[in-house]
């Protein structure tokens, strides 16, 4: 599923996906620490009055103006690394939406604080986007215009300049590591089939691979002579003491994953699903764009089954498809992008973005550059 991110819409039903915990009165001396969700939308727990649509009320003369013509509107960011210390001399840079009109856009120097005012006319929302050596960019929307409430009084959009915290990911300690988006043919239906990282292929006799770092299943299977009436699986399944867990992703950073592989919450298996009943219902469990897969391979233990060798490295859902082989129909296909640390016991999932050890072509588009 590909989540498209609306910039510069007057539309009152927005959905807001990224909230921040707020206080229903003023936003004087208060910081509001956002949480994370797929999207990069910034909001806060405004606690204005909600217009209930349903009961004949409207919005005040306020908001449609706003809306129509445009109000002053202004936000302060309080721009922090992922421990929480204050980061300054950071670039922030964006556009106020105003009908597509230029002379709204801004570039400002965060201060020594950490904080940054961002204020202009503007007709519902502003993007922009955080950056400084040393550390991955970080974008979000923040909309003026708040979904289904009075958000805008007296040329002003409200709440009025609230202090949002923000955060700018550090780089750590990027690595080099096996990186490659693949199409891999699975050559039949409900059958294991071992995949290699760093051969990039199936094992042997299927390709070259020599290690299965997980194993692949696809089944497709018609419940009925209705050809709307089946179910499609695609299953990860990992070795004895191996495992994977899905994450959710960080969309609002450059840096979207974990720095480091979690010690445990491992599973043996991850299936994917799609069951169609008719045309109209479905039931699923897909692989979202806003998630990925963290996996442990190649683990030995020792006579107390503590782990005592093992390699890492994650699955990127907003590059992965499924199904059945187009042209023979006997097998399915799978794509998806990795990453893999060759380095054992390093949890360290942090991808350098240059130093890809499969070494391809600069002009090769097929892995990902993304840390």
């Amino acid at each position: 599923m590909k989540h498209k991110l609306i910039v510069g819409t007057g539309f009152i039903g927005v959905l807001l996906v990224c909230a921040v915990r707020a206080f229903p009165s003023g936003t004087e001396g208060r910081i509001y620490k956002p949480i994370p969700a797929q999207e990069k939308e910034l909001e806060i727990d405004h606690g204005l009055r909600k217009v209930d649509f349903l009961k004949g009320e409207r919005h005040s003369e306020d908001v449609i103006k706003a809306e129509q013509d445009g109000a002053l509107g202004a936000i302060t960011l309080k721009v922090v690394d992922q421990t929480g210390h204050v980061v300054s001399n950071a670039t922030v840079q964006g556009g106020f939406y105003n009908h597509g009109k230029s002379g709204y856009g801004f570039k400002k120097t965060v201060g020594a604080n950490g904080l940054v005012e961002l204020k202009n006319r503007c007709v519902g929302d502003m993007h922009f986007t955080i950056e400084k050596d040393g550390y991955y960019k970080t974008s979000y929307t923040y909309r003026f215009l708040k979904a289904w409430h009075d958000c805008a009084k007296n040329g002003r959009w409200i709440p009025w300049n609230p202090t949002v915290e923000v955060i700018l990911k550090r780089k750590v300690n990027p690595v080099a590591m096996y990186c490659k988006k693949v199409t891999v043919n699975i050559p039949e239906k409900e059958k294991d089939f071992g995949f290699d990282c760093m051969a990039r292929d199936l094992v042997r006799p299927h390709g070259n691979g020599r290690i299965a770092d997980f194993y692949l299943n696809y089944s497709l299977v018609y419940d009925t002579n209705n050809v709307w009436n089946a179910t499609n699986h695609l299953t990860f399944t990992f070795g004895p003491h191996d495992g994977g867990v899905i994450m959710q992703a960080d969309a609002t950073s450059q840096m979207r994953t974990l720095y480091s592989a979690p010690d445990g919450g491992y599973t043996n298996q991850i299936t994917f699903f799609l069951k169609s009943i008719d045309q109209m219902h479905q039931t699923k469990k897909v692989f979202e764009g806003g998630e990925y897969i963290i996996f442990r391979s190649r683990s030995e233990i020792d006579r107390q089954g503590n782990v005592t060798n093992a390699y890492f490295g994650k699955i990127l859902g907003r590059s992965f498809w499924y199904g059945e082989k187009s042209k023979d129909g006997v097998g399915g296909r799978v794509i998806f992008s990795y990453y893999f640390n060759p380095t054992p016991n390093d949890r360290n999932l942090e991808f350098d973005g240059k130093n890809n050890l499969f070494k391809p072509d600069w002009r090769d588009t097929s892995w990902p550059r993304e840390p």
